[in-house]
């Protein structure tokens, strides 16, 4: 059984969007985390495990704000749309 679309989007299709930022956020999240890698600890002052925990949880929060800025997520759209 079909659902009517509601403000022109099927839930199908909004189903598909929120995927495929989700997915967008979880590259976006993966590329900080190898970009943050490369570059070498410095200062004087070494957080520790805690630093590295809250790090993790900026790069995650971060990454799920940018999400779908970036245009991965429409192609990933446009890839999996079956009406294509």
């Amino acid at each position: 059984m079909n659902t009517p679309p509601i403000g022109g989007v099927s839930p199908e299709r909004a189903a598909l969007r929120t995927s495929a930022v989700e997915f967008e956020g979880l590259f976006l999240e993966m590329l900080m985390k190898s970009m943050r890698a490369s570059v070498p600890e410095q200062g004087l002052i070494n957080g520790g495990r805690g630093e590295a925990v809250f790090r993790r949880m900026q790069d995650a929060e971060m990454a799920q704000r940018m999400a779908g800025r970036f245009g991965i997520a429409e192609m990933i759209e446009r890839a999996l749309d079956v009406r294509a």
